[in-house]
């Protein structure tokens, strides 16, 4: 609860910069090894799911810039953050995509998309993919 927590305080910080740039926040995740073995992990992975980004890759490293600054207030190791939108993470719901490995575990920290509910569905294409 207590690494919930501290992302809770975040959400409010992630929400202004990204309604400064007209975009909504959908859902954060934290996943990887801080979310199983906290202390020990060497960075922090996190997905952020937006209703939509800019056209221009510029300015979204600027968003993953400003976001990444507003972390580093909170938590001291290095940030791995991908920033995608809904469209994109919908496409992402495959065995072998960067969203498989929510399979190793996750933590939901801010949710307006019932990610579970997708995140399940992944979990059945992997559990009756053919070897």
């Amino acid at each position: 609860m207590f690494l919930k927590n501290k992302f809770l305080n975040l959400i409010p910080e992630i929400v202004q910069e990204l309604k400064n740039r007209k975009i909504t926040l959908l859902t954060v995740i934290v996943y990887g090894s801080y979310v199983r073995l906290l202390e020990k992990a060497k960075d922090i992975d996190i997905l952020i799911i937006v209703d939509e980004l800019p056209g221009k890759i510029q300015e979204i490293f600027e968003i993953q810039k400003c976001i990444r600054s507003r972390i580093r207030k909170y938590i001291s190791k290095p940030i791995d953050l991908i920033l995608m939108t809904f469209q994109d993470f919908v496409k992402n719901l495959e065995p072998g995509t960067l969203l498989s490995t929510f399979t190793l575990g996750d933590l939901i920290v801010y949710d307006a998309i019932n990610f579970e509910k997708y995140l399940n569905k992944l979990f059945q294409k992997i559990s009756y993919r053919k070897l």
